[in-house]
Order: C-alpha cells, then structure tokens, then sequence
C-alpha cells in the first residue's frame, strides 16, 4: 500500500512538473507573440506615414499634370492598404495582449 501511494506521488509529481514547465513555455510564446505583433503595428505605423507623404507628392505631381490619373490611383491604393493593415496590426496586437494577460493573471 505504501509503495502504491509514493508510485501515485511520484506520477502526480512529474505530472505537477510537466505542467508547470508547458505553462511556463505557453506564457513565453504568449510574450514573444504580443512583442511581435507589438514591433508589426510599429511598421505598420511607419509604412501609413511613409504612403501618406508618397500620396500627397503623388496628388502633387497629378495637379501640376506630371502624372496619370491611373498612377495616382495606384498611389491612393497602396495608401489604403497601409491603413488597412495597421487596423489588422491593432487587432492582432489586442488580441496577443489579451492572451498573455490572461495567462499572467491565471
């Protein structure tokens, strides 16, 4: 009987240590996901900025008649996908915080 009762010790032990260890490694992906997509907003907020200035000497060049109407609209195009994906960028950033907050506070 008592060697029944250390056998079942020994095996909720290693499975108390396994857990412990798959936890610890699930918060470290959660934080190295969320930093990730923490440096991907970054970039994507660099990237609006950086169409926006090609946008408007685009807008420019159109006005002064040194462009096609089809080059701005290429221009305005890559402008919007951009903004498109700093709004994804946001989400997936929120939705990366989320998770690691939770195993933080589990």
């Amino acid at each position: 009987m008592a060697r029944t009762k250390t056998n079942k010790g020994s095996v909720y032990n290693r499975h108390k240590l396994h857990y412990a260890s798959d936890f610890k490694w699930r918060v470290c992906q959660a934080y190295l996901a969320a930093k990730i997509a923490q440096e991907k907003l970054k970039a994507a907020q660099k990237q609006v900025s950086a169409q926006q200035i090609a946008y408007d000497s685009a807008k420019d060049r159109y006005l002064e008649g040194l462009l096609h109407a089809i080059e701005l609209n290429t221009f305005r195009i890559d402008l919007e996908k951009a903004k498109s994906n700093i709004i994804q960028s946001k989400y997936e950033f929120y939705f990366r915080k989320t998770i690691l907050d939770y195993y933080v506070k589990r």
